[in-house]
């Protein structure tokens, strides 16, 4: 049943990241990834989530499923922490997904309902999960340069 799936090609992104680490020159800036790294290229797990897991493991009380929206309590102190003025209003809305692909598939589904075949703008090189996921979603697909080489 499986064997019938393609297997994805080389993601250009991590090609990116190696040449970066290969690059000697001390006044290089990583722009690969949206994430932060300190001084000895270390992705540290920042105090608020450290605080945020200890909290989790003392009052936690379920893992039961939370529905397809994500948890009421998460986006709503989101959306009040982002629009203090606004969090309330009928316009603004949010929901919680598992991680930044599946709310990238969701935003897709959710245009492509609204303006059916929009056309989605992805840098190029993209993450190589980028270009199926809205595709899957009806959208058409157009890139920008996304690095120069020199």
């Amino acid at each position: 049943m499986f064997e019938n799936i393609p297997t994805s090609p080389v993601d250009p992104i991590f090609q990116v990241m190696a040449r970066f680490k290969a690059d000697t020159r001390q006044d290089k800036v990583d722009l690969g990834i949206g994430i932060l790294r300190n001084s000895d290229g270390d992705t540290p797990v920042m105090t608020a989530v450290k605080q945020a897991e200890q909290w989790l493991q003392r009052y936690e009380a379920s893992k039961a499923y939370l529905g397809p929206a994500g948890s009421q309590e998460f986006t709503d102190a989101i959306r009040q922490l982002l629009y203090p003025t606004c969090a309330l209003s009928p316009q603004l809305a949010a929901i919680q997904t598992p991680g930044g692909t599946a709310a990238l598939r969701v935003a897709g589904d959710l245009l492509n309902f609204l303006k059916p075949g929009s056309r989605m703008w992805l840098s190029d090189p993209p993450w190589v999960t980028h270009r199926a996921i809205f595709p899957a979603a009806g959208l058409k697909l157009a890139e920008y340069r996304y690095l120069a080489e020199h």
